[in-house]
């Protein structure tokens, strides 16, 4: 699994590996409205978050996948970054998959920054407006990498990062929508620690 890029900051699927720590102080660029290159800026404020069921009725039946209604809401963030692609956050290069939870809050510590909430990673997918899809609220097959079911969970399922060009969020962010699930700052179910 990618790792949700982070909050004040940002840590997509990190490895164990070498990790340089940060250059500058995301917190104070991001309230500033920048951040370090290769990270979008998501500014502050509200969103509209959740689907209703018949928003998400579409989505195919697909095996460990559940797509649940939430109701709709308006919910609020600070201002934060977040990479513009899956880690190593380098376009055309294949993201990292099977990071556990635990690996991946390690990893962010380490590089000063952290997994971003739940709220923060919806908004940098879905925009202020709370669309349903990175690039709008109409489907479009083939725009993201949820069309493709075969090898669900397996690596070879993967594609480089941002070949989907068109599946870019309202910041610039891409590879939001399918690809892999992304960790956020919520500790997982038991039954699921690593996927």
């Amino acid at each position: 699994v990618a790792l949700a890029a982070g909050g004040l900051g940002s840590c997509k699927g990190k490895t164990l590996g070498d990790v340089e720590p940060p250059t500058v102080d995301v917190r104070v660029e991001a309230s500033a409205g920048r951040c370090p290159d290769g990270m979008a800026h998501v500014p502050a404020g509200a969103f509209i978050s959740g689907a209703t069921g018949e928003e998400i009725d579409f989505y195919p039946d697909w095996p460990g996948i559940e797509h649940l209604p939430r109701p709709r809401q308006t919910r609020s963030t600070e201002a934060f970054c977040i990479d513009l692609y899956e880690y190593p956050n380098v376009k055309g290069e294949m993201p990292r998959a099977y990071v556990s939870w635990d690996s991946a809050v390690t990893l962010c510590e380490e590089r000063g920054r952290r997994l971003c909430t739940e709220d923060e990673w919806s908004k940098a997918c879905v925009g202020e407006q709370g669309q349903l899809f990175p690039y709008g609220s109409t489907y479009q097959e083939g725009v993201c990498h949820a069309d493709v079911v075969e090898g669900v969970g397996e690596a070879r399922w993967l594609r480089p990062a941002g070949v989907f060009a068109g599946c870019v969020s309202p910041y610039g962010v891409l590879d939001l929508e399918g690809s892999l699930s992304e960790w956020v700052d919520a500790v997982p179910h038991d039954d699921d620690p690593e996927l």
